[in-house]
């Protein structure tokens, strides 16, 4: 699986642009095995989100996206939220009992202690975030969410850390990737 994977990023980057190439390792493992998606069927209510904050990860998010065929070569978009948006699709997804989890990749500046905090008290396990600085970690360590400090230029990593994250169904996530 991890083969699997690594060749997954290695796609990816051959398709992005070097400044993008940070986050490659945590969209390979998402898209490649973590993340309930169906290509064939964008539409579908119980597939797993993602919010994506880092404007610089967007092209490697649109070279993923098209790889798995959910559309052809295009612009790639442009970054599509925050910890409130995300923070709110996790609570949609906990309330219709369907199993759907919300994954943010965070930038530094996008933290905002509210939502934060609101995650930790709905008790938000389905939220998993993905963030690059250990600051970043603290803070969400300080509104009592669940963290884990990786190397996030290892798929390997990135796939022990989701699977540990999973196993904490009572508290959101946040995986710092050292980087």
């Amino acid at each position: 699986m991890i083969h699997a994977l690594e060749h997954f990023a290695a796609r990816i980057r051959q398709e992005t642009a070097p400044d993008a190439h940070l986050i490659i390792p945590t969209l390979a493992v998402l898209y490649g095995s973590v993340m309930r998606i169906d290509p064939k069927n964008p539409d579908w209510p119980e597939r797993d989100k993602l919010v994506l904050s880092n404007p610089q990860a967007a092209p490697a998010l649109h070279a993923a996206l098209t790889l798995l065929g959910y559309f052809p070569t295009e612009l790639p978009p442009k970054s599509t939220g925050s910890l409130s948006a995300a923070t709110a699709l996790a609570a949609a997804g906990q309330a219709d009992g369907k199993g759907a989890r919300t994954y943010l990749i965070l930038e530094d500046g996008a933290y905002t202690e509210e939502p934060a905090k609101r995650a930790a008290a709905q008790g938000l396990g389905n939220l998993i975030a993905f963030a690059d600085t250990a600051a970043i970690g603290a803070k969400f360590a300080a509104a009592d969410w669940h963290v884990q400090t990786i190397d996030g230029r290892e798929v390997a990593a990135v796939q022990a850390a989701v699977t540990a994250a999973q196993l904490v169904p009572e508290r959101p996530s946040c995986i710092v990737l050292n980087i």
